[in-house]
């Protein structure tokens, strides 16, 4: 017993060892005062002086920081920066201070367990603006950010030499208490949270300490006065850009005879409505002419049904490896279209040589590059040969992507230029965010231009329609036509994007069996409709990618402040 109670004190002490070094290594540190002391000069100026005491705790601190802000005010000029007393000379070592931008960085020798008082004098220029009130001057005592807190705080203004304020001194973020004083005025605060603001505003007589506005404040007054016109600017290229495009659209649309029994674009019809191959029907219903990989699904079902092709099911090698397919090819007839000629040089053909299978976990490789390309030219000539599509209306459309792309292209190179090159103001974002929106739905109705021939319109909606009851099939919104469409309408379902749906739907409700050139790894009906919904899974995408205590508003002065 005496010899578990020692293994289990060794146990602790080794504990704490371990723990001590993670305790050491947390930083910790808060002011214990941030004081100011501002004086409001003739001519708007605002000269500051900051004193804040830090206690250090934890792991060893190297350096303090405070970020200026220069918003509402004409800039700022660092006077002199201090710490415990001494002023400290410009640099990066020990003692030093450097200043950078906005950013001023007091460098010391590891602290751990001290306090030091660091001082930081600088002139505001421009903080005091022209109000309806008159001179006013709002300043923002404490830094907008700052991850310490802060136990007290005593700031004090004061005011130009035989100048009084209008009223009283208003706190207008955070809360302080504020003391008159003969010529200024004392804010107090304790027990500050982190990020916690203080910030104040004070009106003098009109002309009392500024006789003209401050130039921050003439560039402000300036943009509110341009912003109706950049405005205006913006909706104007909006309307009337989006209005070219529509109407440009609008005559590109080839329109159906008016004869025509779909042209109205509603209804459906229950029967293919014309004796098209699926890659034909799926490309002029769904994109207008334009092939895509479902169009080419379709047509290698349409093989498949025509015993040139088979689709089986790989054994899996384990409960969770996934399942692949693999696509055979049986025969090569003669009397094949040349699209389908394209798809199984697209299929089969490698660097080689031709082959007689390939993977469905490979077809994405596939589907890219010149081959693919091949194939969707292929598809295009046969239909202009049936005057189903349109060389020009493809080209029109084209055009009107090609100006969509132009001006989105305006849009993205104006908008930098425009506020590196002048001061325009929030509003001036107008014109550009306009020409980006114009450029889009330009680029949008040019790839819905379809580049169809009136027959070809006309043929279309025939097959919109017919698509329209499959879709609705599919989802159980449509009654059956006949027991045998689930193998009859497979390739076009593919076509029209519904191959997943269809083969789903069929096998939920327990009316299909799978076709009989696709073999699953297990022979019986259930688990092979099983599998023949995965394949439809995988073949639609197989190809698919490749084809209030916050700063106050307009206050100079915030910033940020820190140590590290």
């Amino acid at each position: 017993m005496k010899y578990r109670l020692a293994f289990v004190a060794l146990l602790a002490v080794a504990l704490l060892v371990l723990a001590a070094p993670a305790v050491a290594a947390d930083q910790s540190y808060y002011a214990t005062r941030y004081d100011v002391a501002a004086t409001v000069e003739a001519g708007g100026d605002l000269l500051v002086t900051e004193t804040v005491e830090y206690s250090f705790s934890g792991e060893p601190f190297t350096f303090v920081f405070r970020e200026l802000e220069s918003d509402y005010t004409d800039g700022f000029t660092i006077v002199e920066a201090a710490m415990d007393g001494q002023p400290l000379p410009a640099g990066t070592g020990p003692g030093q201070v450097e200043i950078s931008g906005e950013r001023v960085t007091w460098h010391m020798a590891p602290t751990v367990d001290e306090s030091h008082t660091f001082t930081l004098t600088y002139r505001l220029h421009g903080v005091v603006r022209q109000g309806a009130a008159g001179d006013v001057l709002r300043f923002q005592i404490l830094p907008t950010e700052h991850e310490f807190t802060i136990a007290a705080s005593e700031t004090t203004l004061q005011y130009p030499p035989g100048v009084r304020p209008l009223g009283e001194v208003e706190v207008i973020a955070g809360h302080g208490t504020v003391i008159q004083l003969e010529d200024g005025v004392s804010i107090y605060a304790q027990q500050l949270e982190s990020d916690t603001s203080l910030a104040i505003e004070v009106a003098f007589p009109a002309g009392s300490v500024i006789a003209e506005p401050p130039a921050w404040q003439v560039r402000q007054n300036a943009q509110r006065a341009q912003a109706p016109y950049w405005l205006a600017a913006g909706a104007l290229i909006a309307v009337v850009g989006i209005a070219a495009f529509g109407v440009a659209f609008q005559r590109l649309q080839s329109q159906a005879p008016t004869h025509s029994r779909y042209a109205a674009g509603s209804g459906r019809i229950y029967e293919p409505p014309a004796d098209l191959p699926p890659a034909y029907a799926g490309a002029l219903a769904s994109a207008g002419g334009r092939a895509q990989w479902s169009h080419a699904l379709a047509a290698l079902f349409d093989l498949a049904e025509r015993e040139i092709i088979t689709i089986d099911e790989e054994p899996r090698e384990g409960l969770l490896s996934s399942r692949d397919f693999v696509i055979r090819r049986l025969s090569t007839p003669t009397d094949l279209k040349p699209h389908e000629w394209a798809l199984l040089d697209l299929l089969f053909e490698e660097g080689h040589g031709m082959v007689d299978e390939v993977r469905f976990s490979k077809l994405q490789h596939k589907v890219t590059g010149k081959r693919w390309k091949a194939y969707q030219d292929t598809l295009w000539k046969e239909m202009k040969q049936e005057g189903l599509v349109s060389e020009a209306q493809r080209a029109a459309g084209n055009r009107l992507t090609a100006v969509g792309v132009l001006v989105l292209l305006a849009g993205v190179v104006f908008f930098p230029l425009l506020f590196l090159l002048f001061d325009p103001g929030a509003a001036a974002v107008a014109v550009p965010f306009a020409l980006l929106l114009t450029g889009l739905i330009g680029i949008i109705l040019g790839q819905s231009v379809k580049p169809l021939t009136p027959q070809g319109v006309d043929v279309a909606a025939g097959w919109e329609a017919f698509a329209r009851y499959l879709k609705e099939v599919s989802r159980g919104k449509a009654a059956k036509t006949r027991p045998d469409m689930f193998n009859l309408y497979l390739p076009y379902a593919a076509a029209f994007g519904l191959l997943y749906s269809w083969a789903r739907h069929f096998a939920r409700e327990g009316e299909a069996s799978a076709p009989a050139w696709f073999h699953a790894a297990t022979t019986d009906g259930s688990s092979s409709m099983a599998a023949f919904v995965a394949m439809s899974s995988s073949a639609s995408s197989s190809g698919g990618s490749a084809a209030a205590s916050g700063a106050a508003a307009g206050a100079a002065g915030g910033g940020a402040a820190g140590a590290g």
